[in-house]
C-alpha cells in the first residue's frame, strides 16, 4: 500500500475481513475461512545503499 492510513482504524479492519470472509475470497487445504482469528499492521523500511 503506498500511502497507509494512520493510525489504523480496527473498526474498518474487522469490516473488511468480514467482508472477505462473506465473499469466500480465500480458500486453504482445510476449507473456506470462516472466522477472524487476528490482524496485525506490520512496518518495513527500505533504503538504498550506496555501493562503492
Amino acid at each position: 500500500m503506498e500511502k497507509p492510513i494512520e493510525p489504523v482504524d480496527p473498526v474498518a479492519v474487522k469490516a473488511a475481513m468480514d467482508e472477505i470472509i462473506a465473499q469466500d475470497a480465500f480458500t486453504s487445504f482445510g476449507g473456506s475461512l470462516v472466522t477472524i482469528k487476528s490482524a496485525r499492521a506490520v512496518e518495513r523500511n527500505v533504503w538504498e545503499v550506496e555501493l562503492a
